[in-house]
């Protein structure tokens, strides 16, 4: 997995997250240390080996599991597709925002998504 994010003393009140490889490993964020509004979210499947099940946590990452946590959202894509999630409003993540994805639906997260799915999301 390759994560990047901007340097959180940017100047700027937006934030870039991109992974270039979702996995059933959470990727957490801002250590839980900030709240974060989630304003747009890109996944994007290419391979055509599936759907992407991307599972949204409110945690600073600390003893979730992709495989059992509830998530408080999943977002979907298709097999090659590349989906943008816009959230008007913004997400709000009081206690840090962490993410996994899986092939599977609900909590369940037993198979890896193609390493080629990359999230590309966008926050305050």
């Amino acid at each position: 997995m390759a994560l990047t994010q901007t340097p959180p003393d940017n100047p700027f009140e937006q934030h870039i997250f991109k992974q270039t490889a979702v996995g059933t490993t959470a990727d957490t964020f801002l250590g839980g240390q900030y709240p974060i509004t989630l304003k747009s979210l890109n996944l994007k499947e290419s391979s055509g080996s599936g759907v992407c099940s991307l599972k949204l946590y409110d945690s600073a990452g600390d003893g979730l599991s992709v495989g059992s946590s509830t998530p408080v959202c999943i977002l979907k894509t298709p097999a090659s597709g590349n989906l943008t999630y816009e959230f008007v409003e913004g997400g709000e993540f009081l206690n840090g925002l962490s993410w996994g994805g899986a092939k599977e639906d609900g909590t369940a997260a037993t198979t890896a998504p193609d390493a080629s799915t990359q999230v590309l999301a966008r926050a305050e």
